[in-house]
Order: C-alpha cells, then structure tokens, then sequence
C-alpha cells in the first residue's frame, strides 16, 4: 500500500508499507519507527479520526494448498510483513500439509517486530524459524526454543538450508522479501547451485 502525508515542513511524503492483515474494515500494518522518518512519524502522530491518504494494497500471491511440500522464506526486518498473511494462510489450515521453514534475520532479538506471532507459529508441527542475527547476542536473549546463528546471510546458509530442503523434496518453492541487495543475494546465492533453484518468489 502507498501512504502519503504532509511533514511539518510542509512537504508531501509517500511511503509503501505491507499490511499483515486486511479484513472488517481494519487494516494491520507493521511500521518501524525512526525518529527522523519522516512518513512514520507522521503516521505515528495521527490520532483517532485523523485521515491519511492512501492507494492499495497491490499484486498478490496466490496460494494453493499442499501445491508444494516445502515453502522456504527468506525475510529480512520487515520484510517479514507480505509473509505473515501467507504462513497464517498455511498453518490455520489443519489439511495443509505444507512445511514451513522462515529464516529471519535481522541485527538484534528486540528488532523483531513480530516475535510473539513467531512464538505462535512455532507451536505448530509445520512450522520452524531460524534467526539470523548480524550483531552478537547473549545466548539468555534468544526466545526459548528458538535457534539463532550469528552473522550476516551468506552463501553458505543459503544453500545449506536449500540442500536440507532438497533432502526430503524437490516440489519447494522460495520466498524472499527485504531490502534489493537482500532479495539479489538470495536469489543469486540459490541461482548458482546445480541444479538451479527457478522457483523463486520474490515480495
């Protein structure tokens, strides 16, 4: 969806957000907040009843169930959001036996904007996440019961979790959404392996 506002400098701002959810009327959006950003502090100063002039929400993906056996996603901040509606999608359906593996990456524990709804779909047997943390954590911030690696994405877990996919399935498909040299490392690191990962799906 593309939001647009006026600043306190009297200037107009469009932005593109993803919205998790929309249904009744409501629409769910998970925005990071910057003290010098300039859209989402307007955002964040709008109270009820204010307007917000917006367009949307665009494209789609349309899921099939058990069309694949595996789904494997890479998101990075919030990129995870054109994600959420899709793996809700999934595990709320109880004759999907689709596999789910998310990895996650992002600098810090506490910049995972979602964690709860993490820690939600890691109850179900379908579901597994990996956290990717580029900054070092203590071991005692890591959710209970989740892994992390420390480092930034490369190559090397790419493919391993391609080769471990492969290992009970071809029939997968990949996901990935986050910032452009985010989506083209992924989609590159997993061009180069033989035989070549085609099926890509990139937010």
């Amino acid at each position: 969806m593309i939001f647009r506002g006026i600043t306190d400098k009297a200037k107009t701002v469009t932005r593109q957000y993803t919205p998790i959810s929309v249904e009744n009327g409501s629409i769910d959006l998970p925005i990071k907040l910057y003290s010098a950003g300039r859209l989402s502090c307007y955002l964040r100063n709008l109270t009820p009843g204010d307007f917000c002039d917006f367009r949307g929400p665009f494209g789609g993906y349309e899921y099939h169930a058990n069309k694949h056996s595996h789904l494997l996603m890479f998101a990075a901040g919030t990129g995870i959001a054109p994600l959420v509606p899709l793996i809700d999608l999934v595990l709320a359906n109880d004759l999907d036996n689709t596999f789910v593996r998310l990895i996650f990456c992002c600098r810090h524990v506490s910049d995972i904007l979602l964690l709860d709804m993490f820690k939600r779909w890691r109850q179900h047997w379908n579901f597994s996440v990996l956290l990717c943390l580029s900054a070092k954590e203590e071991e005692s911030t890591i959710p209970f019961g989740m892994k992390a690696r420390h480092g930034k994405l490369d190559e090397t877990l790419v493919q391993e979790e391609i080769v471990d996919i492969r290992r009970r399935s071809e029939n997968f498909a990949l996901f990935v959404c986050g910032t452009i040299p985010f989506e083209k490392d992924v989609i590159n690191y997993a061009r180069k392996m033989q035989p070549s990962v085609e099926n890509v799906i990139r937010f």
